[in-house]
C-alpha cells in the first residue's frame, strides 16, 4: 500500500506564493517612477508597488482592447502583454498584507478576496464574504454610493477610480470600518479593487 500523501503545510503555501509573486514581478512592466531603496523583489519594487503596477498594466490593456474593438479589430494577446490570470489570483489574492477584492460587476458578488482583506472577516459566524453580494457587507448609508462607484467603473473601463466606503467587518465582534479604494479598474465584467483602511473600526 502506498503511503498517504502529506498535506502541504503553511510553509509550502508561503513558498508557492513567493514564487508566484516573483514571476509576476518579472512579467509586469514598471510604470511608477518612485521606488523604495529596499525590496524583496528583483525589480526593486515592494509587493504593494507591484500590485499598483499590475493595475496600471491591466487598465492599459483594457483601454487598448476597447480602442481596437471600436475599429473592428481584435488584438492577439502576446506573452509580453498578457498577465496570466492564475498568477494574479494565486500571487496577489494569496497575499496576507494586500487588501484586494474582485467583484462580478453584473450583480456585485464577491468572487475573490485577498488573505489580507479576508482577515477582517475571520470572525464571521457564516460562510463568506466570497460568494456573497458585497452589498451585504457595505454599510447601509454607503450602499448607493458603492453601487454607483462600481457602475462608473463598468461604464469607463481602463480609467482610474478612487472612492471610500464603510464595510461591516468581523474579527470577533461586528464593526463598521472605513475602507478607501486606492485604485480600481474593470475588465470583462470583473472589477478589481485595491483597498486600504482609513480609520479604526466602530463596534456595532
Amino acid at each position: 500500500m502506498l503511503p498517504a500523501a502529506k498535506k502541504a503545510g503553511p510553509h509550502h503555501a508561503r513558498n508557492k506564493i513567493k514564487d508566484v509573486v516573483a514571476e509576476l514581478d518579472r512579467m509586469v512592466p514598471l510604470t511608477l517612477s518612485t521606488r523604495r531603496q529596499r525590496s524583496v523583489l528583483e525589480s526593486g519594487r515592494t509587493v504593494q508597488q507591484l500590485v499598483e503596477d499590475l493595475l496600471v498594466h491591466v487598465r492599459a490593456v483594457v483601454e487598448r482592447d476597447a480602442i481596437d474593438g471600436d475599429h473592428g479589430g481584435r488584438r492577439a494577446e502576446t506573452e509580453e502583454e498578457g498577465v496570466c490570470a492564475s498568477l494574479i489570483k494565486e500571487g496577489m489574492l494569496g497575499s496576507a498584507t494586500l487588501m484586494m477584492m474582485v467583484l462580478d460587476a453584473s450583480n456585485l458578488t464577491i468572487t475573490s478576496m485577498s488573505q489580507g482583506l479576508l482577515s477582517h472577516f475571520k470572525g464571521l459566524p457564516f460562510v463568506g464574504p466570497v460568494g456573497q453580494s458585497a452589498e451585504h457587507f457595505v454599510a447601509h448609508e454607503d450602499k448607493k454610493k458603492f453601487a454607483e462607484f462600481v457602475a462608473g467603473m463598468v461604464r469607463a473601463p481602463g480609467e482610474k477610480f478612487e472612492s471610500e466606503f464603510r464595510m461591516i467587518t468581523c474579527k470577533g465582534n461586528f464593526a463598521a470600518r472605513r475602507f478607501g479604494v486606492d485604485q480600481g479598474c474593470c475588465e470583462n465584467g470583473n472589477c478589481i479593487l485595491l483597498l486600504s483602511t482609513r480609520d479604526e473600526p466602530i463596534q456595532q
